[in-house]
């Protein structure tokens, strides 16, 4: 049955694009699965109301307030200010609206928001997302993600309750479909480690006049003038003007795009970007596109840090300035052996299939799980045996009622196995298997499905609940065999974040640490 997803984000001048982007990119992956979203936004100046419609969203515009104060909070948001209102105006009208309307889901993506807002803004037996960079304040979440490197799971304990969902790192960065779609070409592209063109895009505002400083940094540069830049800036970007000019005045090819809608292609088509270290730097490293990292923003500043540890980037040091800075940056990366090196970590880091993930684990939540009971015999057995689902089965032979239901009574009785039935409201449609360790720290998990829920996309999301379960009972990883002519199921485990880790006796294994 679809949900509805109501998304509280706000788009400006003082706060950028990027939260309303990757908001999009989720809401477009969830109406791709027949979801409903809506947004809930303010009109600040360089807001993104007109391309949230033109994406087919409904959007409720939230009133811009007379006075801007945060108003009362015992531990006010680092950055409150960006919400330029009281938050408990902002949360009585979210509120109202929600009372109302009663989506299924709120998502939050919001510096200036924390517990005390969603407390006041959610209304009970709605679920709570929360997509966050800076591990800042508390959240009363169902789910969580942080896409950034170098984030841990811990960094929100104490700050989310226990029994939230924390999706944590790169491998759920919300990036749009034609990333994945132009990876294998971008790919290609970067084993030539031939740079002949750079990309420069600071984000959707630039604020500062960046892109204006690295080209007059670039113009006096010992740079090949046969490298073409593209120069990338938002719609609502304040300085073009004077960027289009500073690029007509330089003797190389240089062009300049104003919201550009093919971000994908742009990336793909370059060798190298200068950029800063914000969500556009997952969609670089996806495409394996090796970058000069700028800190655009005070909250980038992590992220940059941890792209560069892992190798994915070169941080421009501004200590003597930005052409020093870049001076030093262009003979590393236009060595072969360092460009390939770069553009491999970057495309290790982010697979572009970040916001599959995410929506199989909101999927999950509509999923229960329940301990199997002695009722329940004929109807596992119904699940591995119906429309030969056995052959997918490591001991792939049929197994006779009879014998199915002498071994379920000694696996309901046994410490090491946690038997459960998986239903979608009053309907049962599968099974769910855990075999523990006798250290209790690791389980192999077994699926099966109703043989009419085969087929429907449920498989991932029915593997997402069972490791939301999985860290309930402190297990520390769960592992999965898989035939390798089992495609389906290996695209199930792959979306739900495991990872295939080797193979044995002619099965493929793949492993989730929680």
């Amino acid at each position: 049955m679809p949900s509805h997803f109501a998304f509280r984000v706000d788009a400006g001048l003082h706060i950028g694009n990027g939260h309303v982007m990757r908001c999009l990119t989720l809401a477009d992956y969830l109406a791709a699965e027949g979801h409903r979203a809506t947004f809930l936004t303010r009109a600040h100046d360089g807001h993104m109301i007109g391309t949230i419609q033109s994406q087919g969203y409904d959007v409720e515009i939230l009133p811009e307030p007379d006075v801007v104060d945060y108003g009362p909070h015992s531990a006010t948001p680092v950055h409150a200010a960006w919400l330029r209102g009281n938050w408990r105006d902002d949360a009585l009208m979210t509120r109202a609206w929600m009372d109302a309307v009663r989506p299924d889901w709120m998502v939050v993506d919001h510096y200036a928001l924390d517990a005390l807002w969603q407390e006041a803004a959610v209304p009970c037996g709605i679920r709570l997302a929360v997509i966050d960079d800076l591990a800042d304040r508390p959240h009363r979440a169902d789910l969580l993600l942080d896409q950034n490197a170098g984030r841990e799971d811990n960094d929100y304990d104490g700050l989310v309750p226990a029994g939230c969902t924390r999706l944590i790192g790169p491998r759920y960065a919300l990036l749009r479909p034609e990333f994945a779609a132009s990876r294998p070409k971008a790919l290609i592209r970067r084993e030539a480690a031939t740079i002949r063109n750079i990309l420069i895009t600071l984000g959707g505002v630039d604020q500062d006049n960046l892109t204006e400083d690295i080209l007059d940094a670039l113009d006096r540069t010992e740079l090949s003038p046969e490298i073409s830049l593209t120069v990338v800036l938002g719609a609502n970007a304040p300085w073009t003007n004077e960027v289009r000019a500073r690029a007509a005045r330089m003797d190389r090819n240089v062009e300049v795009i104003s919201g550009a809608n093919n971000m994908a292609d742009l990336m793909a088509s370059a060798d190298l970007c200068i950029g800063a270290a914000g969500s556009t730097a997952w969609e670089r490293c996806a495409l394996g596109l090796p970058s000069l990292l700028l800190v655009a923003a005070e909250n980038q500043r992590g992220a940059a840090e941890a792209i560069v540890a892992d190798g994915a980037a070169i941080r421009l040091l501004l200590t003597n300035g930005l052409k020093d800075a870049i001076d030093a940056a262009i003979p590393q990366i236009l060595n072969p052996f360092s460009y390939r090196s770069v553009s491999a970590n970057c495309a290790e880091l982010v697979d572009a299939e970040g916001a599959k993930r995410v929506t199989t684990y909101l999927a999950a939540f509509k999923i229960g799980l329940r301990n199997a009971n002695a009722l329940d015999g004929k109807f596992i057995w119904h699940c591995r045996n119906d429309g030969e689902a056995w052959r997918h089965y490591r001991n792939a032979t049929p197994t006779s009622l009879a014998t199915h239901l002498k071994w379920f009574e000694t696996a309901l009785k046994s410490s090491s196995k946690i038997l459960m039935v998986v239903f979608v409201g009053e309907q049962d449609v599968g099974t769910v298997r855990l075999d523990i360790d006798e250290t209790g720290t690791y389980a192999e998990i077994g699926i099966s499905l109703a043989q009419g829920a085969r087929g429907t996309g449920l498989g991932g999301a029915v593997i997402a609940r069972t490791i939301q379960e999985s860290r309930k009972i402190g297990l520390h990883s769960v592992f999965a065999h898989v035939r390798p002519e089992n495609i389906a199921s290996h695209r199930a485990f792959l979306s739900s974040g495991f990872e295939a880790i080797g193979e044995k006796n002619g099965m493929i294994i793949l492993c989730y640490n929680l």
